[in-house]
């Protein structure tokens, strides 16, 4: 029945006894259902347990059985098993629906927050990702052309010096761009 309202049934029935003043003890164990059932009965010296019964058919029956008749065989006291009508089960259905919990929002922070500031990134990242690989494809294919003299320094290096400076460049643009950014839209007071 949770399982069609898609609600922690232990939750459920937690609200649903603190609204009807009814006492309870919320006891969480993990292991097989029917075994930590019997268990807890035997420790606190139960008389009586009284449960719901699904009566699961089909494959759902065979392979997961019902928790009530496991308790029923396992359990040294009396069990009631209570299996209630698809009139009851709709009414439960619908009280379980008007205690629905919350789903907590998920807020997912917004990781960049201004877009044309990444897009300028990328776009400057792109430009430096480029000239080092052209440099780095020319000076693998083509070795003569990297071994020409300029101003009596070999090509690579002057080449190799260009895209360094080219990325401090690209540097301190995107530095001074997204300070720009960052002072558009405040006050300047005293000078401040």
């Amino acid at each position: 029945m949770f399982r069609r309202c898609k609600v922690d049934g232990v939750w459920f029935a937690e609200a649903y006894a603190h609204e009807q003043n009814v006492p309870f003890t919320t006891i969480k164990r993990e292991g097989p259902v029917a075994g930590i059932i019997v268990e807890y009965a035997d420790e606190v010296g139960a008389e009586l347990i009284v449960m719901g019964s699904s009566n699961l058919r089909g494959v759902a029956g065979f392979v997961l059985g019902d928790v009530s008749e496991a308790v029923l065989r396992l359990s040294p006291c009396t069990v009631w098993a209570v299996k209630p009508t698809q009139k009851e089960m709709d009414l439960v259905v619908s009280k379980v629906r008007s205690y629905a919990k919350p789903k907590p929002v998920v807020v997912t922070p917004d990781l960049i927050p201004d877009k044309r500031l990444w897009h300028g990134a990328m776009g400057m990242f792109f430009l430096y990702m480029t000239s080092y690989g052209m440099f780095t494809i020319a000076g693998t294919l083509m070795k003569g052309l990297l071994g020409i003299r300029v101003g009596g320094l070999n090509l690579a290096i002057v080449s190799g010096m260009g895209i360094i400076i080219g990325a401090i460049i690209i540097a301190l643009a995107y530095n001074w761009y997204a300070g720009s950014r960052d002072n558009q839209g405040k006050e300047v007071k005293n000078g401040v």
